[in-house]
């Protein structure tokens, strides 16, 4: 899924919502490759987190028209991979239909194999 530029005026532009999370290039730099794991987490987190508010067509506790659901806090997951078991946090979302499920994870897997597909499949037709 790729998410482009939106023409509406929201107190977290898409700019700030995008740029890399220090946190994650800290985890790398503090622990080296051994903190792969959770730099990835923390990558795949955020990334969940931006896909919602697009889902819900806004930011947390921001008010407006547009809105299509609320935010509903987050379910622990673990997804076994090459590099280790990252641990994610799920975004979870209430009064919205279609309901919130983030593309970089497929329902019921528990390994490596959803992130690949899910990495794969935007750029697959390029």
């Amino acid at each position: 899924m790729r998410f482009e530029k939106q023409n509406q005026t929201h107190p977290m532009t898409e700019h700030d919502q995008t740029i890399l999370n220090p946190e994650i290039l800290n985890t790398i730099l503090e622990h080296g490759l051994e903190g792969l794991p959770d730099a990835l987490s923390l990558l795949i987190n955020h990334a969940m987190l931006i896909e919602r508010n697009h889902h819900l067509q806004s930011t947390p506790y921001q008010r407006h028209d547009a809105r299509t659901g609320y935010a509903n806090g987050f379910k622990p997951r673990s997804l076994n991979t090459r590099i280790g078991t990252l641990d994610l946090l799920v975004p979870q979302t209430r009064d919205i239909t279609p309901a919130f499920f983030p593309s970089a994870l497929e329902r019921g897997q528990r390994s490596e194999r959803a992130l690949t597909i899910a990495i794969a499949e935007p750029t697959a037709g390029r």
